[in-house]
This record gives C-alpha cells, sequence and structure tokens, in this order.
C-alpha cells in the first residue's frame, strides 16, 4: 500500500501516536515507516510527561488552596494513564472549577508564574492561562458552553469520582460522561453536526471510552442530551464510530434515520469537500441551533453571529 496519504492523514488529524501504537509490532509495515511511527511515539511520550509535569503542578496548587478540579478531555487522559499515554496527544489541560472559585483560582495559578489570555467571546465560560516555559496551556472553565445547557461544576460532579494525582485532590468523569463531553465539543461547539466534519483524534477517544466501559450509560447521556437536536447529534456521532472504529454494536441508536442520513452525508462528502458550504445550509434549514441566552443581549447576538459565521467558515486542518 502507498503510505505517505495514510501518514499525512494521521498527521493532520493528530491522530499518528494512536497509529504508532496500533501498529507495533505488526508484520508489513515497511521500515521507513517504522522508523519514522516510533519516533512520533518517542516525541509524544516526551511531551506528555512535559504536560503531565505541568497538570501535577497546577491542581497541586488548586488543590492546597481549596479548589478540586475536575478533569477533562486531555488532562483526564493524562491523569489516569501510568506512567504516560503514548498514544494520545495533548494539547493543553482542560479543568472544570466552580464559578465562585474563580478569583482564588486565577491568584493561585498566577502565583505559580501564569498569565491570563484575552477572555474569548463566551466570556462566562472560561479562561485560559499560560507560560513561556509550558509546551500547552490550561484553560479554566466554570461551565461547559459545549452542551446546550451550558453544564456547571455543580450538574457535572455527580457523574464524577473522587480522587487524587500526585497528592491533590481531583474529579474525574465517568467515562460515559467524558464521552459526552467530547461529543458535544464535536459536533454542537465545533459544529461537526451541521458541518459533516469528524474529528478523528476523538474519535479514537471515543473508542476507548466505549472500550473501556463496555458501554455507555443511557442516563448519563440522557443527562446531558436531552433536546431532540442535541440527541440527534448524539446518535450521529455514535454512528460514525460505529461505521470507522466499530465494537460491539453500540445502544443508544433506535429511532436514528436521521442519523443514519447524517453519518452517510459525513462519508459522502469527504471526496466532495466543495459540497460542504451548500450541505452546511440545508442542516441548517432542517435542525437550525439553539444558542442558550446566558449573556448579555449585546453579547449575545455577537456570540451568535460568530457561532453562525463560522459554520461556513473553512475546516480545521484536523477535521475531515
Amino acid at each position: 500500500m502507498d503510505w505517505t496519504p495514510v501518514l499525512a492523514l494521521a498527521n493532520r488529524t493528530l491522530v499518528t501516536p494512536a497509529l504508532a501504537a496500533a501498529l507495533q509490532g505488526k508484520p508489513g509495515v515497511p521500515t521507513g515507516v517504522h522508523v519514522f511511527l516510533t519516533h512520533i511515539a518517542a516525541r509524544t511520550t516526551e511531551r506528555n510527561v512535559l504536560m503531565k509535569r505541568q497538570l501535577v503542578e497546577a491542581v497541586q496548587a488548586l488543590s492546597n488552596g481549596g479548589v478540586t478540579p475536575i478533569l477533562i478531555k486531555g488532562a483526564a487522559f493524562l491523569a489516569t494513564c501510568q506512567p504516560v499515554s503514548v498514544n494520545r496527544l495533548s494539547t493543553d489541560l482542560d479543568l472544570v472549577i466552580p464559578a465562585d472559585a474563580a478569583e482564588i483560582s486565577w491568584g493561585i495559578l498566577q502565583s505559580i508564574g501564569y498569565r491570563a489570555q484575552a477572555p474569548s467571546a463566551a466570556r462566562g465560560a472560561g479562561l485560559s492561562f499560560e507560560r513561556d516555559s509550558d509546551v500547552g496551556e490550561v484553560d479554566i472553565h466554570y461551565c461547559l458552553r459545549s452542551f446546550e445547557n451550558w453544564p456547571t461544576y455543580d450538574v457535572l460532579e455527580p457523574f464524577c469520582i473522587r480522587t487524587e494525582l500526585a497528592g491533590a485532590a481531583i474529579l474525574m468523569p465517568s467515562a460515559s460522561l467524558h464521552a459526552a463531553i467530547l461529543i458535544a465539543h464535536d459536533q454542537l461547539q465545533e459544529r461537526d453536526y451541521w458541518r459533516g466534519l469528524i474529528d478523528l483524534r476523538h474519535l479514537v477517544d471515543l473508542r476507548e471510552f466505549v472500550a473501556g466501559a463496555g458501554s455507555l450509560d443511557s442516563a448519563t447521556l440522557d443527562a446531558f442530551f436531552f433536546t431532540g437536536r442535541s440527541r440527534r447529534a448524539l446518535k450521529t456521532q455514535l454512528r460514525t464510530l460505529e461505521q470507522l472504529l466499530p465494537l460491539a454494536p453500540l445502544r443508544n441508536l433506535e429511532g436514528s434515520a436521521w442519523a443514519r442520513l447524517q453519518c452517510n452525508r459525513r462519508f459522502w462528502q469527504i471526496g466532495r469537500p466543495q459540497m460542504m458550504h451548500l450541505l452546511t445550509a440545508a442542516t441548517l434549514l432542517l435542525d437550525p441551533p439553539i444558542l442558550t441566552r446566558r449573556m448579555r443581549p449585546l453579547e449575545e447576538r455577537r456570540e451568535r453571529a460568530q457561532y453562525l459565521k463560522r459554520m461556513f467558515s473553512a475546516k480545521k486542518p484536523n477535521k475531515v
């Protein structure tokens, strides 16, 4: 086979470390490809060691200040893998904290050298912090605007497990909550549901959650995907997972004719990228998004305009 387009796609979608782990020890991999993948795996391990050291420092400082963060996405992967994950590339550290702990958390992070970046359009959702010495940012969230109801720390906490990381108190999402967070991030916040795009790295992550848990808990998914629109987005992503990275047959797919249509649209669109905007417009007309009113009227209009404008922007390089 021609490995050049395979490696190019893996690099662009940030799944090269996962590909390296999947092909380790497998016959038929050319020497040059094996050397390249081994090098990427080693560099990924090196990066993740630095990211985990950064994570431990941050959560220890927050814990000592009385703040127990919920670790999500890359932060959760780094915390659960011993010593570190070699098949998952982490780009930043996402932590959820109570909104009333925002100011004390800012002070704690600034005391260990972080500086706050300019807030995003959704100012009430969180704030990012960075240091020149680090390989990734620390993103503090007060709520998750990827879900339609913007759940806060208090809403997420019952679906988490209280544990420790290097002596620091943390909360870890259940496998089903973590899967829900990734699905909502891609489908609703990143607009993949309407745009017909796939984030392969997160799909690989989702497969790990399903494989580890055996199945996803319906009660957890129902608690966060409770509108018809969000449930259609959920089923579209689960059906895409079942098509691309099949495990045991997934539940939660009953009555998913629309999800099947959306999934087929995704695969058809991959070879016809010029059709993306037309199909996005059609999906917007048939199933328009509803943005939660969480801001003053002027800020809400700006957020809505930005959200809809990005529906028709160029797709990110890591999407297919």
